[in-house]
């Protein structure tokens, strides 16, 4: 009898389901489901009794709200009155969803609203409730982003002066929104601040703010509406990153800032500030200058005794480099990206770890660097000559880890060619992809190389030339990831992977000659085909 009591037991044990993550305690399981998309969450309280607790109780509340403005002819006829209950009807929806969150008895740990809503006049009221609602519940970190507009016209939301004095805020993000003057700015413990596509009303006001965040470390500011000249910025001791990127009418930088680790700075419509002072700023360690000013005069002016420190180095869309000197020994990491006409830099950077050439005239510029250094181009054949193919096969075979370079070959809209080893290409045969196809040779591992590819690349057919399957379980692996991925423009519904015995033949003559001269025993060709849809849900409403 016992025996047959016991034997129950261990076959009850082996079939009982085991829920080890529902029995989590409510923090652990809070914290994991805070690096999932908002939708992925809301979607566990369907589970069972349990998860819908867990998920009422979830502390990080994300609402993304989008009103169709799109109408019907039949709406169109009725109009106005249509219209008006169509937008109370969205306030309604966005009310009672926010409000029923926000009014059980839990601690909000972060709220993100998002909003696209061509009515600021009925939005405000609501906005001012929802928020006022979070701050008051101590909420640690506060995002609000707001898309109103009104034919070609932006309207921004005024910042509530609660926002400004919530001493419990770390986190504050604030998209299209007005800072008014004479509001009085407390933020005792914010530590990071992101503003965009934002406008200020005073002169004075982003200074205001930023002397109102005594313990700030992050500061980032794009896109937003200037009323003064000068940037200044002092006495913070705590401020490690700054950026400040496409802001209007700044004509000089003062930072003055002795622990800054990063500063990036971008100007708006390509005006190039007079100077930019960081001379007092000793531990800077990554700087980043994206625009189209006279950049090489003011990198030997302002910054030729700062080099010396820093360890990043990067240039975006920075035309006037063609005569800049690069040297340093601390150096590790140096890109140059969409910088036209840049031929004539001379670089002596003994332990350069990395080096960045992409959507650059000339790619291959005379470079002292350590021989561990990893390379990472990128760029288009267009209006490229065969002389010019040859001084790059001379650049690239130099480097001594010439053999483990990867190398694709892409059409924005076609195919795509990946070849697992750089030094099986016949050089030659790239004078027959001179047409818009733009190449990419790196040291960075497929799925780096896949993963920033893919979000702008949507290949209807993938040309795998590999010796190792572990090349086509990584692109199989990428297909299965994209599919999964909602918030793509493009979403890819569906791939199909071919193997060599199978493979169709590219209907790109120039892919094809590649693809033949190419085609040896020692390499297995695999082909991909893609299936992209226009993802119309991407800013679909989550709540």
């Amino acid at each position: 009898m016992e025996s047959e009591e016991r034997e129950q037991e261990r076959s009850g044990l082996e079939i009982a389901p085991l829920d080890f993550i529902s029995r989590l305690p409510d923090s652990v399981i809070h914290h994991i489901l805070s690096y999932l998309r908002a939708r992925d969450v809301t979607s566990t309280a369907i589970l069972s009794k349990t998860w819908n607790r867990t998920w009422s109780t979830y502390p990080y509340l994300v609402f993304h709200f989008f009103y169709d403005n799109s109408v019907t002819e039949q709406q169109q006829f009725l109009r106005d009155v249509h219209i008006k209950r169509r937008k109370h009807d969205f306030l309604i929806l966005a009310g009672n969803s926010i409000c029923r969150r926000l009014q059980l008895d839990f601690c909000v740990q972060r709220f993100q609203l998002y909003i696209d809503f061509p009515d600021m006049e009925l939005l405000t009221p609501n906005m001012d409730q929802w928020i006022g609602i979070a701050v008051d519940r101590t909420a640690p970190e506060l995002a609000v982003c707001i898309d109103s507009l009104s034919g070609s016209d932006r309207y921004f939301y005024s910042v509530p002066q609660s926002v400004l004095l919530a001493s419990s805020l770390k986190v504050l993000s604030l998209c299209g929104c007005r800072f008014e003057s004479g509001l009085d700015i407390k933020l005792p413990h914010l530590q990071k601040l992101s503003l965009s596509h934002s406008c200020f009303t005073d002169k004075f006001l982003f200074h205001q703010i930023l002397s109102g965040c005594p313990v700030i470390e992050y500061v980032k500011v794009s896109f937003c509406k200037w009323m003064d000249t000068l940037l200044s910025v002092s006495s913070l001791s705590h401020l490690k990153y700054f950026e400040f990127l496409y802001c209007d009418g700044i004509d000089n930088v003062q930072m003055d800032v002795s622990d800054l680790h990063t500063f990036s700075f971008a100007p708006s419509l390509g005006n190039w500030p007079r100077s930019i002072n960081l001379a007092t700023c000793n531990a800077l360690k990554e700087l980043k200058l994206s625009g189209a000013g006279d950049t090489a005069n003011f990198w030997h002016q302002a910054l030729t005794f700062q080099i010396q420190a820093l360890e990043v180095l990067e240039f975006r869309s920075c035309h006037g480099l063609g005569s800049i000197r690069i040297s340093s020994q601390r150096l590790k990491r140096l890109a140059f990206r969409d910088c036209r006409h840049f031929s004539g830099a001379e670089i002596d950077t003994p332990n350069l770890e990395f080096f960045e050439c992409c959507n650059c005239d000339n790619p291959f510029i005379p470079i002292k660097a350590s021989d561990d250094i990893k390379i990472h181009l990128r760029f288009s054949l267009s209006g490229k000559t065969v002389d010019w193919v040859v001084k790059l096969n001379q650049f690239l075979s130099k480097l001594r880890f010439f053999q483990d370079l990867k190398f694709i070959v892409y059409h924005r809209s076609k195919n795509m060619i990946i070849h697992e080893k750089l030094s099986e290409i016949r050089f030659s045969s790239l004078c027959h992809l001179m047409r818009p196809k733009c190449i990419c040779i790196s040291s960075k591992s497929y799925k780096d190389l896949l993963d920033e590819l893919f979000p702008s690349v949507c290949p209807k057919s993938l040309f795998a030339m590999y010796c190792s399957t572990k090349v086509i379980e990584i692109l199989s692996q990428k297909m299965k990831d994209l599919r999964k991925d909602s918030t793509l423009l493009h979403k890819l519904v569906g791939f199909e992977v071919i193997l060599s015995k199978d493979a169709k033949h590219p209907s790109d003559p120039a892919t094809e000659y590649f693809i033949q001269a190419h085609s040896t025993a020692r390499f297995e060709i695999a082909t991909i085909i893609l299936n992209w849809k226009y993802n119309v849900y991407r800013h679909s409403v989550t709540l």
